[in-house]
C-alpha cells in the first residue's frame, strides 16, 4: 500500500522563520510552552526543527487543517531526544491518538507513524502534539506530515482498466459488424 504526502500540514518541517512575536508559522502554541526553532550544526539533521527545552509542565502545539477531503490518513513525524526517556507528548488528529514512544538519544532520529484514521466527509480537523513534559526531558520534533493512502491512484487504475475493457468491447462489436 502506497502513502503520499497530502501537503495539508503547514510548516510541518519547521523551515519557515519564526514570526516577530515568537510564534511559529502555521502553528498555535500554548502560552506556557517554551518551544523554539533551531538548527544544530553538530546534528545530522541540518534543517531547522522544533526544540523541546527542559521545561516541565503542560504543553501543546497545534494547527487547524482546513478542507480535508475524504480518505484514509496517517500522521508521520521524526523525533530525537533524551535516551530511553518519554517526552510525555501525544500526537492527536481526528480520532487518532498516539503517545510518542521513548526517544533513543541525541541525534538518533526515528520516524513515528500514527494509526490510520478515516475522514468520511470534507471537513476541518485539528492536529496537535500535546501533553505533560517531565522536568528533565529535552528533545526535538521535525517533519510533521500527513499522508493519504493511494486510494485515488487505485481508483484511477480501475477507471483506466474499465476504459480499456470498453475499448476492447467496441472493437469486438465492430469486428462482428464487419463479418
Amino acid at each position: 500500500e502506497k502513502w503520499v504526502d497530502t501537503g495539508y500540514v503547514v510548516n510541518g518541517d519547521f523551515e519557515a522563520e519564526t514570526n516577530e512575536d515568537g510564534s511559529i508559522a502555521g502553528w498555535t502554541l500554548s502560552d506556557d510552552f517554551k518551544l523554539y526553532l533551531k538548527k544544530d550544526e553538530y546534528s545530522s539533521n541540518k534543517t531547522q526543527f522544533l526544540k523541546i527545552v527542559e521545561n516541565s509542565g503542560s504543553a501543546k502545539i497545534s494547527q487547524e487543517i482546513k478542507n480535508v477531503e475524504p480518505g484514509t490518513y496517517r500522521i508521520v513525524l521524526d523525533q530525537d531526544g533524551l535516551g530511553n526517556a518519554s517526552s510525555g507528548l501525544t500526537v492527536k488528529c481526528s480520532d487518532s491518538k498516539l503517545e510518542l514512544p521513548a526517544t533513543n538519544g541525541w541525534d538518533k532520529w526515528e520516524t513515528i507513524t500514527t494509526a490510520d484514521f478515516v475522514i468520511e466527509d470534507t471537513q476541518n480537523i485539528t492536529l496537535s502534539i500535546e501533553g505533560d513534559i517531565p522536568a528533565s526531558y529535552w528533545g526535538d520534533i521535525d517533519n510533521v506530515n500527513d499522508t493519504l493512502t493511494n486510494q485515488i491512484n487505485n481508483l484511477k487504475s480501475t477507471v483506466d482498466n474499465l476504459k480499456s475493457t470498453v475499448d476492447n468491447l467496441k472493437n469486438a462489436v465492430d469486428n462482428l459488424k464487419n463479418t
